[in-house]
């Protein structure tokens, strides 16, 4: 079961492949089991072709953390190690019910409302299962975990946004916060049509320049952790490298890091010490 758990995630999400590989061997199959459902859930939206078929995808998810499907459960090899995984290592269910509801938002077009809305909903996407991660790793968390991951992840969905952001707008998703372009004179339509580029150009700097800031409270915060905590934390090592491409791209073409950038940022930032890794 757990080769196929980890094959899907190589096929899925190689970053968090790669990165589980650093975590000790006692808990790597708990961390993958847990990347694996969080990276399922980010691509549900772009495997449904309207919205209905997502919100059923993702209420069936919901109903197995409450155990209310737990025939079907058994027969589903990654619901069957999540729950298994959640008892294991005492994992909050509201958490991941949590990811669920925000990532049931990625099924519809509109913007969020204002740039705190965006925010929130990009730390329960990436946020929490870095919290996670880190609570398999070492079950009483030091006080910084809740700074990295949560900055970390910010940052994390920021920039995957960003580099996505052709993808999406193909997609009619204009995830560019509605307060955001009111600042700088976009509207919805505008942004689909196109007639106003330099100004979505200009927006989407914007967020790069918040994920930074993200990014860099995220790495202020690590002078806190413990190094058996670090590893939970390694593919946020990635998002420096990332927004430096997405700066490169934007606004017309999808940023990504080929597998050696990937492997080597990743290896890198595992010898080093933790207040540096990123």
């Amino acid at each position: 079961m757990m080769d196929a758990i980890a094959t899907s995630l190589r096929e899925v999400d190689a970053a968090q492949f790669f990165a589980a590989l650093f975590i000790p061997e006692e808990q790597r199959s708990a961390v993958m089991v847990l990347r694996t459902f969080a990276a399922e859930m980010a691509r549900i939206p772009f495997l449904v072709s309207e919205p209905m078929l997502g919100e059923i995808r993702f209420q069936w998810w919901h109903e197995v953390l409450a155990g209310e499907r737990e025939g079907e459960a058994a027969a589903h090899p990654l619901a069957s190690a999540l729950l298994q995984t959640v008892c294991k290592h005492s994992l909050p269910i509201a958490a991941l019910q949590g990811l669920i509801a925000a990532r049931v938002e990625d099924l519809y077009a509109d913007p969020p409302p204002t740039m705190n809305d965006l925010e929130g909903r990009l730390g329960e996407c990436h946020s929490v299962p870095y919290r996670l991660a880190s609570m398999i790793l070492v079950p009483h968390s030091s006080a910084s975990v809740a700074d990295v991951a949560g900055h970390g992840g910010v940052a994390e969905g920021l920039a995957h946004l960003l580099a996505h952001w052709p993808l999406l707008l193909r997609r009619s998703r204009v995830m560019i916060p509605q307060d955001v372009m009111a600042q700088f004179g976009l509207s919805r339509e505008s942004v689909l049509a196109g007639t106003a580029s330099a100004q979505t150009r200009t927006a989407l700097r914007h967020i790069a320049g918040l994920a930074e800031k993200h990014r860099a409270q995220a790495t202020a915060a690590l002078v806190g952790l413990r190094d058996s905590e670090a590893p939970a934390f390694l593919p946020l090592a990635l998002v420096d490298p990332l927004l430096k491409r997405v700066h490169r791209t934007l606004p017309d073409d999808v940023a990504s890091l080929p597998q050696w950038r990937i492997q080597f940022c990743l290896w890198r930032a595992s010898r080093r010490d933790v207040a540096k890794m990123f």
